[in-house]
């Protein structure tokens, strides 16, 4: 609900505002955009459409009144950034001021539901923390990589680790396959028939999630792909490194004192 929220604030700023936001970067190399950071990281960005989205107002107001408008808002405002601000809006293609005037509002009934659908996440979220507190996988949050969510997605998913003897059990749970990289419509290995998975489809995605940043943030894990790429598919190569990192996680888990995703002594990549 956040995503599709934050998209159709997207396509309203896009018609009110052309070039406020210039997604892709081959746009980036043909229009210099207002603001280098993304959208969802730029408080100014998220204040402007607040205070003023319509770009008929801005391309006619100093930069002394939009700083004051800012202000009026307990949000900051500088002169060289207002002064920047309004030479954007004075050189775009304003759009029609119908047009505009429509989507400005609607534009404060998406914003004002996604920041109220983003203060329940972040209560959940909270709550999340909490019972993740109760069980033995908090040991996990110490690991770069992986965020409380991340874990205790991935704590959800498995259970009680009494349940389980070693890290294969858990990943043969998952329904993953290290040796292919099919999928619900395409079975490389097989005569084109769709493939069902068996396994814990939400324990699968909790440990490709997990993944996905652990391999930014942990080198051994990082290595042990790309070197699997070099002779198998992408995507039989992460799933291979998703049951490496299954086992490390594991022995984490069992030891209680890592900090760090290493391999056992004298095993190679």
């Amino acid at each position: 609900m956040r995503t599709s929220l934050q998209n159709q604030i997207i396509g309203h700023l896009d018609r009110i505002f052309p070039g406020l936001i210039i997604m892709g970067d081959e746009a980036k190399e043909r229009y210099e955009p207002l603001f280098a950071t993304d959208f969802w990281e730029c408080q100014t960005m998220q204040h402007l459409i607040r205070v003023c989205p319509n770009p008929h107002m801005l391309a006619a107001m100093s930069p002394h009144d939009l700083i004051g408008t800012f202000h009026a808002h307990n949000y900051a405002m500088g002169p060289v950034r207002a002064a920047k601000i309004i030479a954007y809006a004075n050189k775009v293609l304003l759009p029609d001021p119908e047009l505009v005037a429509i989507r400005c509002q609607l534009l404060p009934h998406d914003v004002a539901l996604l920041e109220d659908v983003q203060h329940h996440i972040v209560q959940l979220e909270n709550r999340l923390r909490t019972l993740l507190a109760q069980t033995p996988y908090p040991v996990w949050t110490k690991l770069k990589g992986l965020s409380d969510i991340q874990v205790a997605s991935l704590a959800a998913a498995i259970g009680d680790p009494a349940n389980y003897k070693y890290a294969a059990q858990v990943f043969r749970r998952s329904g993953l396959v290290p040796g292919r990289n099919d999928s619900g419509t395409r079975q490389r290995k097989g005569k084109g028939k769709k493939v069902v998975k068996v396994g814990d489809v939400y324990l699968r995605r909790a440990l490709m999630n997990a993944l996905a940043t652990l391999i930014l943030h942990q080198p051994i894990l990082r290595d042990y792909c790309n070197k699997l790429k070099v002779s198998k598919p992408a995507g039989v190569a992460r799933v291979a490194t998703a049951r490496r990192a299954m086992g490390i996680l594991w022995a984490v888990l069992r030891d209680r004192h890592s900090e760090t995703l290493i391999l056992k002594k004298g095993v190679k990549m």
